[in-house]
């Protein structure tokens, strides 16, 4: 279950604080390719998720990231394909 940031999120910077890992970054300050945008969900205009450094906070019930976001723009990748990627991300 990867977990990936929509573009609702508002750089509020609440995952980002909240993450035990340092597994959510930033808006990219860098141009980023389509296939990084694509491939590891990555955005120049809102937070994401390193899908390779997330543990989806295993030690805790819910996703940390999950569980303070104010406008419920993380979701799982099931969440993704359900909704349609183009509509989300």
């Amino acid at each position: 279950m990867a977990l990936i940031i929509t573009n609702d999120c508002i750089n509020c910077n609440a995952c980002f604080i909240e993450c035990p890992v340092e597994a959510v970054y930033k808006p990219s300050e860098q141009k980023l390719s389509e296939q990084e945008k694509k491939e590891f969900y990555m955005s120049e205009e809102h937070y994401f998720i390193d899908l390779n450094s997330c543990d989806e906070c295993t030690v805790f019930n819910v996703p940390r990231c999950i569980a303070i976001c104010p406008m419920d723009s993380i979701k799982t990748m099931e969440q993704i394909k359900k909704i349609g990627k183009e509509n989300v991300i």
